[in-house]
């Protein structure tokens, strides 16, 4: 789930600019962020169980590309992905494989822009599971980059 919060919020470096004299946002996003802190704060049924900080040493990041494919590197493993943006929101699609090989339905993840400047961004994910048992987990997450 780590892995997919940080892509998701690689995608979140997209946002959207005005028409004036901001940067198109893919001018903004495209390149490669480099993870500073990563805080993951998982609930069981509302009720906080467990708060996580991470503190990068600049080797995981995220690259976004100009023709909306990118790809990160967590914890040493490299992922492809191709993303989509609208206003402050990126939409980032994780193709997945069977342990067979065969291909599944990719994994989506939404990720909101808290900030982007040409060199840090924030974003912010919010994942919500319901297991169908009665017990609902959530896992909320805010990393920042730095190009």
């Amino acid at each position: 789930m780590k892995n997919l919060l940080l892509v998701a919020i690689a995608a979140v470096l997209f946002v959207a600019c005005s028409k004036k004299n901001n940067p198109a946002p893919s001018s903004a996003l495209t390149g490669k962020w480099y993870v500073i802190t990563d805080t993951i704060k998982e609930y069981q049924d509302n009720a906080l169980t467990e708060v996580d900080t991470v503190k990068s040493n600049r080797t995981d990041y995220v690259q976004f590309n100009a023709d909306k494919t990118g790809t990160v590197l967590n914890n040493g493993v490299l992922s492809n992905f191709t993303y989509t943006y609208s206003g402050n929101t990126i939409i980032i699609s994780i193709p997945q494989t069977a342990s067979n090989g065969t291909a599944k339905a990719p994994l989506i993840q939404t990720v909101t822009i808290n900030t982007l400047t040409p060199s840090n961004l924030a974003v912010a994910s919010v994942v919500t599971i319901d297991f169908g048992t009665g017990i609902i987990f959530k896992e909320t997450e805010n990393e920042s980059f730095e190009k």
